[in-house]
């Protein structure tokens, strides 16, 4: 879409970007449900994903990576 210019590079970027969140936060609750079943959980703990770089940003390309 951004060859054909239907959509600016900025509006790409947030895309990719939401979809990289929607399968990070998918992804970090089936790990989360996994290590729990396998080695039990600690009552009232929390983890976290950070996103850092292109993702941190919110400017994600179709090549981009995940620094978390």
């Amino acid at each position: 879409r951004i060859l054909s210019e239907t959509v600016s590079a900025a509006e790409a970027g947030g895309a990719v970007s939401d979809l990289a969140d929607v399968v990070l936060a998918r992804l970090h609750a089936a790990v989360t449900e996994d290590m729990a079943e396998r080695h039990g959980s600690v009552p009232g703990g929390r983890s976290a994903l950070i996103a850092m770089g292109k993702l941190g940003g919110r400017e994600m390309t179709a090549g981009s990576d995940l620094d978390l």
